[in-house]
């Protein structure tokens, strides 16, 4: 599917988020109010697809829901990693930026990711159409940073978009494929699962409790199994686990 040059520009590239603030109260009194317009609509309108929102307060579904969305979230872990062959086999480097501060976590993130379009780098990531990239370019702008030029899809045409999402690649042109989570797509391809010792719902706790160290471990993780998949699809051999170097900045 995809060859070793094209492997080369990608860069794997992964998101995890928290609530904005620790409690729904704690949000400025603007907010709190669209915060409950916003339950309403999760409790009432989407029951029926998710039954269990019925019978959760507010304060519940900000807890559990806050963090989905970027107008009441933020960024907590921002992982980039590379797959570069040496002697002709794979290995994989993968760096995770988190922090309490979002701003100045997004200021680097904003650097790196500038640096990889310039390079003619190209993102790579599950699901990022429609989560990991809209929720970065929000939480940019509402931090009043810039978002990088290559980040300004609605002006774009699909073939200039920098940018490879695992979860169409997966779909193999069918747009009423089912959505295939990153875990699924591991476990059919037997690739070590990276849902281990965290899952993305349980960020938001573990950032409150102030466990960043674990939360970019479980980050990096997600991005190390994206070069997995990558190669795997690509009838390529994967990189070994002595052959991955992890970095915190």
């Amino acid at each position: 599917m995809f060859t070793q040059q094209q492997i080369s520009k990608m860069v794997f590239f992964d998101i995890e988020t928290s609530t904005t603030t620790q409690a729904v109260d704690s949000l400025s009194p603007a907010l709190q109010s669209q915060w409950h317009k916003r339950a309403d609509y999760l409790r009432d309108t989407l029951s029926q697809k998710y039954p269990d929102n019925k019978t959760l307060s507010d304060e519940d579904l900000f807890t559990q829901k806050a963090a989905l969305q970027a107008e009441f979230g933020r960024i907590v872990c921002i992982s980039f990693g590379r797959i570069v062959y040496r002697d002709g086999e794979p290995t994989f480097s993968v760096a995770a930026i988190s922090g309490e501060n979002e701003e100045e976590l997004l200021l680097k993130a904003q650097k790196s990711i500038s640096k990889i379009f310039a390079t003619g780098g190209v993102l790579v990531g599950h699901n990022i159409k429609r989560f990991d990239i809209p929720y970065l370019c929000k939480r940019l702008l509402i931090n009043g940073l810039a978002i990088p030029d290559e980040l300004h899809f609605h002006n774009k045409k699909p073939w200039e978009i920098p940018m490879q999402d695992t979860m169409d690649v997966w779909s193999f042109g069918a747009w009423q494929e089912g959505f295939a989570s990153l875990d699924l797509i591991c476990g059919v391809l037997d690739i070590p699962s990276p849902k281990g010792a965290m899952r993305g719902e349980e960020v938001p706790a573990a950032f409150w409790q102030g466990r960043l160290t674990e939360i970019a471990t479980y980050n990096m993780e997600d991005v190390i199994a994206l070069g997995r998949i990558i190669l795997k699809v690509s009838g390529l051999n994967l990189f070994e686990e002595e052959s991955i170097t992890r970095n915190t900045l």
